[in-house]
């Protein structure tokens, strides 16, 4: 991919206030033609891009047989993006896993879009992605992280109520309401018509539902599970379980929604974090640390009451430091020190990315 197009692309992907989205899928349209159908992100933990960034990129070209267009977003991530349609992509993410950890030490994971429909969706599909790869945070020892709700209905019957018990518990590990209801209506799909099962055993499976909301230690101080576990088993038809069922988890998310407003200092005290220490290679576990609070509740509160994620905001905080220092006459290896870039080449993409042609080639006339 030469320079232009991958300015395009990450502009496209990152942009923002200011941009004109129709103006910049129109110019990679022209660049590219056909939008790519999936994307596939490439996390490492250690900061390791800056120095083998082509490294990957030609050891994943050889064990693929597809051909794909790459993007190196950071010195943690890059993008590999697929045009070929009826690919399971999900398993190309398993083979460059494989693969590449025979070659490096680093903990890798990976996150696979859903089908990217045309050129408009192209960045909501870079933002679903960020949000898939935080799935290293719940389970570390998974390696691809994959969104295909319409997959999960065509599990076997039996095994539905563990499944879906087991995805619900997720969501509340990760404060998701969207997919936790989401979970929820898939397993009262089944119990539909209560005739068909045991009085007994409907009660139990929607008593683990309840169960799993309390796993909360502060929602657990709200209520008290045993007695509305109690209340459900009380129940004589279904449509009273599931009320029940459902008012627990309406105050469980009222729970949250206060968490969210009584977190606002916490945020405040992390984004002064930041504009203090946007210059060291900072990550949310080094957050989690500083502030005592768990990556996932972190990333939930910070984008609920920002915006954006953790990382965007770093970002975006490192390129306002940098524009200034530019402003102010500082040489572009000072600014790359400065501001937390190991090298100068990213700091060079994201300016042009962020503040565009003038100011990038008074950057570069300059140095």
């Amino acid at each position: 991919m030469d320079y232009q197009k991958e300015y395009l692309l990450q502009k496209y992907l990152f942009s923002g206030e200011g941009d004109s989205p129709e103006e910049l899928s129109a110019a990679l349209r022209d660049e590219f033609g056909e939008c790519w159908h999936s994307a596939i992100l490439l996390d490492v933990y250690q900061p390791v891009m800056d120095k083998k960034s082509s490294e990957f990129k030609e050891e994943i070209r050889k064990v693929l047989p597809k051909e794909f267009d790459y993007l190196n977003i950071n010195i943690h991530q890059s993008l590999l993006l697929f045009k070929d349609e009826g690919v399971d992509y999900k398993l190309i993410a398993n083979h460059i896993y494989v693969y590449l950890k025979r070659l490096y030490t680093e903990r890798l994971h990976f996150a696979v879009s859903d089908p990217i429909e045309s050129w408009e969706t192209l960045p909501a599909a870079m933002r679903q992605l960020e949000q898939l790869i935080d799935e290293k945070y719940y389970h570390p020892d998974e390696h691809v992280y994959i969104s295909n709700p319409e997959a999960e209905l065509k599990l076997n019957t039996e095994t539905l109520d563990s499944y879906f018990v087991q995805r619900i518990s997720e969501d509340i590990s990760r404060k998701d309401m969207s997919r936790l209801w989401y979970h929820y209506h898939c397993l009262t799909q089944k119990y539909e018509e209560m005739s068909r099962f045991s009085a007994m055993y409907v009660k139990f499976v929607f008593s683990n539902v309840i169960q799993e909301l309390y796993s909360e230690n502060e929602f657990v101080g709200l209520r008290t599970p045993g007695e509305e576990i109690e209340r459900l088993y009380h129940c004589e038809k279904m449509d009273q379980i599931l009320a029940v069922t459902e008012e627990n988890i309406r105050q469980y998310e009222a729970f949250l929604n206060k968490s969210v407003e009584a977190s606002t200092e916490k945020v405040l005290e992390i984004k002064k974090y930041i504009s203090e220490h946007y210059g060291e290679d900072l990550t949310r576990e080094d957050f989690s640390r500083e502030f005592s609070i768990a990556p996932g509740f972190l990333g939930f509160v910070f984008r609920k009451t920002t915006g954006m994620s953790v990382g965007r905001y770093l970002r975006v905080m490192r390129m306002e430091k940098a524009r200034e220092l530019l402003e102010k006459g500082v040489s572009l290896p000072d600014i790359c020190h400065a501001v937390g870039y190991k090298d100068e080449t990213y700091l060079l993409n994201s300016v042009h990315v962020f503040w565009g042609d003038e100011v990038y080639n008074e950057l570069v006339k300059e140095n």
